[in-house]
Parts: C-alpha cells; sequence; structure tokens
C-alpha cells in the first residue's frame, strides 16, 4: 500500500470535483484551510459533454468568476403534450423566456476548477475513487487507485463527498451510519441524449417541446430548439432504451419536428438521479453535497444551482466546527439545508421540501396510464402555465370535467401525496438525536 499524502497535511478531502464540492473547496482554502479535491476523471474530460439549466447569478454570489454572458443562450418553457400528441397545454408560437440559462456544463466545471486553482485548491486527476477509509466509527479518508495504477490512501480530518448519485464513497459507508445507499426504483431516470444539426434555420413554432409518456414509455421526451443545434433527449423511468427505441423515437420526433435533422453532432446514454434530497447526508468526519446527496430537480435531474450554494452552506458549517467533525455538529448543516428557502437568498428553485413534494407530484404522474393524461389534456385540467384566471375559469373545467371526475380523483390524490411529502419534509429534527433522526429518516426516504 502506497501512501501518497501523509494523514495530517489535508483537513478536508473533497471527493470528486461536483459543483457543491468545488463551492465548498472555494471557501474553505479562502478561509485558510488545507483542501484537497481527488477527481477520477481528467482534467479535460470533466463533467458531461452537454448542456444544463443555470442561473447565471450563482456563480457571483457565491464567490466565483461569472462566466462571459456569450457562454450562456435562454431557456424556454416547454410547450407538453400527452401521449397521443393531440393537445398541448399552450399554443403555437409560445416563447415564453424561463428566468435560468443554459450552460455547458464542461465549460462550466471548467471555471470553477480554475478559480479553486488560483485560490489554492490542490486536485488529484485521473485517481478512481475505491471506498471511503472508516476508523473508530468515522470517515477518515479515501482509498483510491492513482493513475499508475497504484493502490493509495489518502489520510484528511473531514471527507466532503461530491462524487456523484454513484459515489463510491457513500454507497460503501457501514450500514450503521444509516446513510441511504442505493436508488430506488423509479429514482432512476434512464436518457439518451444528442445534439443535432438543424435542418433549416426557420424559427420554430415552439422552441421546447416536451412529450408525455412518448411511445408510449413511462418518461419523457424532449426537443428543444437552440441558436446552435436541435437538443433531443429521450428518457425511461424504467429501464435503459434500446438502439432500436431510440431509433424509432427520434423518426417519430423528426416527424413533428421539421427542423429535427439525423446529422448527430454528439449523443449518448446517460442515467439521472430524479428523486428528493437524501434523508442524511452526515456522519462523522463525511458530508454529502450536490449529486451525492441528490440535490436534483426530481423531474428533470439538473441540480447546478442548489449543489453550488448547498456547498457554501456546507462550507459554513464546517468553518464553525472548529475541527469538531462528529455528526452531531455536522446536523447543522442538513438541517440548514432542509430549512433555508432559497427564494429569499435570490435563488430561483425550491427548497428541500418542495423537493419532495414535487417527486410525489412526478411519481403520480408517471403512474397515470397514457389515455388518462390524453384526457387531462382534452378537459383543461393541464392549464396554461400562467395559471387558472379566477374562479369562473376552476367552475368551468370542473363542469366540463364532470364525466372525468374518477380522473379528477386521481389527480387529487396525488396532489394529497404531494401536500404530505412536504410536509413530512418539515418535520426534520432541529437538533441531532440519533433515535429521531433515525425514526425520521426512515419515514422519509420509505415514502412513496
Amino acid at each position: 500500500m502506497k501512501f501518497i499524502m501523509d494523514r495530517k497535511t489535508t483537513e478536508f478531502l473533497v471527493a470528486g470535483a461536483g459543483h457543491g464540492g468545488l463551492c465548498a473547496a472555494l471557501h474553505l482554502v479562502r478561509a485558510g484551510c488545507g483542501v484537497q479535491v481527488v477527481e477520477s476523471q481528467s482534467e479535460e474530460t470533466l463533467g458531461y459533454d452537454w448542456t444544463d439549466v443555470f442561473e447565471y447569478p450563482v456563480l457571483e454570489r457565491n464567490g466565483f468568476t461569472p462566466l462571459s454572458k456569450d457562454k450562456f443562450y435562454p431557456v424556454y418553457y416547454p410547450t407538453m403534450l400527452p401521449p397521443n400528441k393531440k393537445y398541448t397545454d399552450c399554443p403555437a408560437g409560445s416563447w415564453t423566456k424561463r428566468p435560468e440559462m443554459y450552460v455547458e456544463r464542461r465549460e462550466l466545471l471548467k471555471s470553477l476548477v480554475s478559480d479553486c486553482k488560483a485560490a489554492g485548491v490542490s486536485f488529484i486527476f485521473g485517481a478512481k475513487i475505491v471506498s471511503p477509509i472508516i476508523s473508530e466509527n468515522k470517515v477518515s479518508g479515501l482509498n483510491v487507485v492513482t493513475s499508475e495504477g497504484e493502490n493509495a490512501e489518502i489520510f484528511a480530518d473531514m471527507v466532503i463527498d461530491a462524487a456523484g448519485a454513484d459515489s463510491p464513497v457513500r454507497k460503501n459507508l457501514p450500514d450503521n451510519f444509516n446513510i441511504p445507499k442505493a436508488l430506488k426504483s423509479g429514482q432512476t431516470f434512464y436518457t439518451w441524449r444528442g445534439d443535432f444539426k438543424k435542418a433549416s434555420e426557420k424559427e420554430p413554432c415552439q422552441p421546447y417541446r416536451l412529450y408525455l409518456d412518448h411511445k408510449n414509455r413511462p418518461g419523457i421526451s424532449w426537443v428543444i430548439t437552440t441558436p446552435h443545434c436541435m437538443d433531443v433527449l429521450l428518457g425511461n423511468s424504467i429501464k435503459p432504451l434500446t438502439k432500436a427505441e431510440v431509433d424509432d423515437a427520434l423518426e417519430d420526433l423528426r416527424n413533428d419536428n421539421p427542423l429535427l435533422s439525423a446529422d448527430l453532432i454528439r449523443g449518448g446514454y446517460a442515467t439521472i438521479p430524479v428523486r428528493r434530497f437524501i434523508g442524511l447526508m452526515v456522519a462523522s468526519g463525511y458530508a454529502a453535497v450536490g449529486n451525492s446527496a441528490f440535490m436534483a430537480d426530481p423531474f428533470s435531474g439538473s441540480g447546478i444551482s442548489p449543489s453550488i450554494d448547498n456547498g457554501r452552506v456546507l462550507s459554513e458549517v464546517l468553518m464553525s466546527c472548529k475541527g469538531d467533525y462528529s455528526v452531531e455538529r455536522l446536523w447543522e448543516y442538513q438541517y440548514r439545508v432542509f430549512t433555508r428557502n432559497p427564494k429569499a437568498e435570490g435563488a430561483l428553485y425550491t427548497t428541500a421540501a418542495e423537493n419532495a413534494g414535487s417527486e410525489a407530484f412526478k411519481n403520480g404522474l408517471l403512474g397515470m396510464n397514457p389515455k388518462d393524461l390524453n384526457r387531462m389534456f382534452v378537459g383543461g385540467l393541464i392549464a396554461a402555465r400562467v395559471g387558472l384566471k379566477g374562479v369562473k375559469q376552476v367552475f368551468d373545467i370542473f363542469i366540463h370535467n364532470i364525466p372525468r371526475l374518477p380522473l379528477i380523483a386521481k389527480i387529487g390524490f396525488i396532489a394529497i401525496k404531494k401536500a404530505k411529502a412536504e410536509k413530512l419534509a418539515h418535520k426534520i429534527p432541529k437538533e441531532y438525536d440519533s433515535a429521531a433522526v433515525i425514526a425520521w429518516v426512515k419515514k422519509y426516504e420509505d415514502f412513496k
């Protein structure tokens, strides 16, 4: 066994160069702490090779250098289509912009790493993380395989897990830590995503078309017209798509979207976690952030902005610990994540409780059969995104849908489940008590 770092030289060890871990690293090193990041990918290939939704102000409010505005392009609200594609939730020609922007993930990570390096964060790229080192019921480092293929141990006082949804750190923690390890059924979204050249430069009637249960497959597909290409996603919430299913879905989408050519620029398969925040994200010497703690939107899987903001929250708690990284002290981080109101701080994304409610709502929609989804559009039960306008519209929709009362009952049941999920998240214990926390985590994780 080769030791590539002495136990006493690093206070904080970040597993993976995820967005939240990099934010925590930046603030900790600026406070005078020793920080090292261990990442399995090379620096050149860091991150997914695609775009993602992102709040432009999140970099500046967290101490990073803002990217040039020419690195971004606008995001539009989607036009939703049911399985039969006969109706939409908004008219053709809808070009309503969302307040976020699209950014290339690799471009963003390159900038974050550059800022961290300039501040004094140390990086080890190309080192595969195998498992955590556990001593005296505490995480005290990482077992890794170096780029030269050698087994090595890296020790630290505190490990920040930013290694993603399939983190080998979280998955290999002892069972008595009570931290959920694996995704459950319905919490993984299996996707194929690709960018295609535009068939022409004509303007589309709708720049973002979102298909529910496309090809009667549980999940979604989308076609987004960007300034540079046609962005296509095909998703299944049950199992990975076969090549034949991908080809069939693409052919169907081209019939609806004349700008979508067959000329692929880039693309491939990926799995995305789509669930609520993890029920327990801390242990002695350990804290998860970003996708390691599932800090993403349960519908889209996008979580760059909350990961970065919560990375700053984690750094603030760690600095207040003054060297005591026990689970009792680290609990403040999780409590703050679950109880803070991002919108009050200028962010656009939802609270942890609303995130849990979104997952319940998503599961309810995906559990509906295609016929029910079609009926929701026919009867106006999926209203325009601007919302229902007054009591009269609500009354008119109810009268129009009297023949669909069983469907209304199903929707009401989904709404109740959403409210219960949010209420449960709000019941997080304020102080760390092992029995109380374990009991709450079990209820939170088992909620369906």
